[in-house]
């Protein structure tokens, strides 16, 4: 038994084993979050979806979401994956440093409305889609970031097509094929967020497209090779200088070895209550989550401190572990995405526009001179402590000079990380939000959210789509 073999084990295994209620809330969640982002993102990307749509083959396979338009399933997936991710106000990971609903989801809605699957399916694929991309990102990570490679991309493309193939009820040996399908499939560089780029998102739609396309040669009896993780020119091996191949073969959290035995076909076991759906961050700010220990530490500042108002700051000095600080330390800004992927242009929207929300980077605000100001008086600085208890916990220690007197604040777990989480109202609250801005109706966000959370498991997904 290779490597390969053992990853599919775990994750056959958190494919046939029932979801513990904790698991199941927090999928729904993570749905729900998703669905609030992919409709709030359409009303960025609708024009250009349809733009798309029109230089493809006509097609009835998949719900386009809120735009009132089916296609293939892959082009489905594609379009729903990008406008989820374009606000940067999708769920992810810390530890492994992936956007997980966004290509997961998107690929397992398309699938599954064309095959009339169930929210229960849905859910389970969810839940082994997260386990599948997070236990391959902590095994790569970060030397698979150092070098270039975007997570949510290439692990998002392998967890989705598991995810899917989960949601689908694949057998061990067909999940082993969409394994190594995904592998030769994933891609993704963070090139794709520098500059003026829009293509962000394309990294994440590109990946559910993927996975759909993974999990259908599955089906067609295409057999991939013995070991696509670790063989000679395998996956891992390709992507990373460096892992950790613990994190693919380790027993599902909270088993000991005694416990440690092959799953057979059909085969039902407990799930564990910390199944790694439960790690998932839920992001109430629209930058990147690099940004969001700072952001928070300054608004915290700002609030205690009633009297300043941002025209007293004279600089700001932001302490933050090293994967934090490289690539996001930029001061000059010219760009909605450069401004999301920015920490000191986001604390300082924050500080003078009170919001780091997904409708504060405009270009009116990108522009402002206050912003601006604020932004390149800033310096972030790489602390070495503050490294060596990352990922584990991405501290953020913000010092604010007022002039006369300094402020400072500490934040470990910014809002919404599972020691810090969203609830469901705030969740709720989130999708009211992003849904309205995609322009639903009241009646229409109340039903969605009612539907997602709390519907039988029975529930044909098709229903979900009635709603949009």
């Amino acid at each position: 038994m290779n490597i390969s073999d053992e990853f599919i084990n775990r994750i056959y295994e958190s494919a046939t084993a029932p979801l513990t209620q904790e698991a199941e809330e927090e999928a729904r969640r993570c749905l729900l979050d998703f669905t609030g982002a992919c409709v709030g993102g359409s009303s960025v990307l609708g024009e250009k979806a349809e733009q798309f749509l029109a230089g493809t083959a006509p097609s009835e396979g998949a719900t386009v979401i809120n735009r009132g338009k089916r296609t293939s399933l892959e082009n489905a997936a594609l379009l729903n994956g990008m406008m989820a991710h374009v606000f940067d106000i999708d769920d992810g990971n810390r530890l492994t440093s992936i956007h997980l609903g966004a290509p997961v989801i998107s690929a397992i809605l398309a699938l599954a409305e064309w095959n009339d699957l169930t929210i229960g399916d849905v859910l389970r694929g969810i839940a082994v889609g997260y386990e599948a991309a997070n236990r391959l990102g902590k095994c790569i990570q970060p030397f698979h970031r150092k070098r270039g490679f975007h997570a949510s991309g290439t692990c998002g493309t392998i967890g989705a097509a598991l995810g899917a193939a989960a949601a689908m009820h694949y057998t061990k040996e067909e999940m082993k094929t969409v394994l190594s399908a995904a592998c030769t499939a994933a891609a993704g560089i963070l090139q794709m967020q520098e500059d003026s780029s829009t293509l962000k998102p394309f990294n994440i739609g590109r990946a559910a497209h993927d996975a759909v396309t993974c999990v259908l040669m599955a089906k067609a009896g295409f057999v991939g090779p013995e070991d696509p993780l670790m063989g000679k020119f395998g996956f891992v091996k390709a992507v990373a200088d460096n892992f950790d191949l613990s994190y693919l073969t380790a027993p599902l959290a909270g088993r000991d070895g005694a416990e440690d035995a092959e799953i057979a076909e059909g085969a039902v076991k407990e799930l564990p209550e910390n199944l790694t759906v439960l790690g998932s961050y839920h992001k109430i700010h629209a930058s990147c989550r690099h940004t969001h220990g700072a952001v928070d530490a300054a608004r915290a500042i700002m609030a205690e401190h009633p009297e300043k108002k941002p025209s007293d700051i004279k600089g700001i000095t932001i302490r933050m572990y090293e994967q934090g600080v490289k690539g996001h330390d930029h001061t000059e800004v010219a760009s909605p995405v450069s401004g999301k992927m920015s920490i000191p242009f986001a604390t300082a929207l924050a500080i003078v526009k009170g919001s780091v929300g997904f409708t504060s980077f405009t270009d009116e605000n990108i522009f402002d001179s206050e912003v601006q100001r604020i932004c390149k008086s800033s310096k972030v600085i790489v602390d070495d402590a503050l490294t060596a208890q990352a990922p584990g916990i991405r501290e953020a220690i913000v010092t604010i000079d007022f002039g006369s007197e300094t402020a400072e604040k500490s934040v470990k777990f910014p809002k919404g990380e599972p020691e810090y989480p969203l609830t469901a109202e705030d969740i709720r609250a989130k999708f009211a939000d992003l849904a309205t801005c995609g322009g639903l109706a009241p009646e229409k966000i109340t039903t969605i959210a009612d539907f997602i959370l709390t519907c039988e498991k029975a529930s044909p997904v098709r229903r979900l789509f009635d709603f949009m």
